[in-house]
């Protein structure tokens, strides 16, 4: 049976991935802008997957939370 991840669960995936492969960071960030869909608490519980993950190196998840954050905090 397949199962369909949550938004919390592609944002987190994304991130690590975007953090891994793509070196403009502005197009990872629009790109997970645009599945967030403004869905804070969505961004949130992403941010903290990210930072509980240990299959990373701490460079990678650092960078994938930072895209997650400038998505969630934009005017910061």
């Amino acid at each position: 049976m397949v199962r369909i991840m949550s938004r919390t669960e592609r944002l987190a995936e994304r991130a690590i991935t975007f953090a891994i492969a793509e070196a403009n960071e502005d197009l990872a960030v629009a790109r997970l802008a645009f599945l967030a869909r403004g869905d804070h608490v969505a961004l949130d519980q992403a941010i903290e997957a990210c930072l509980a993950r240990r299959d990373r190196s701490l460079r990678t998840r650092w960078r994938a939370i930072s895209f997650l954050v400038r998505v969630r905090y934009p005017d910061h």
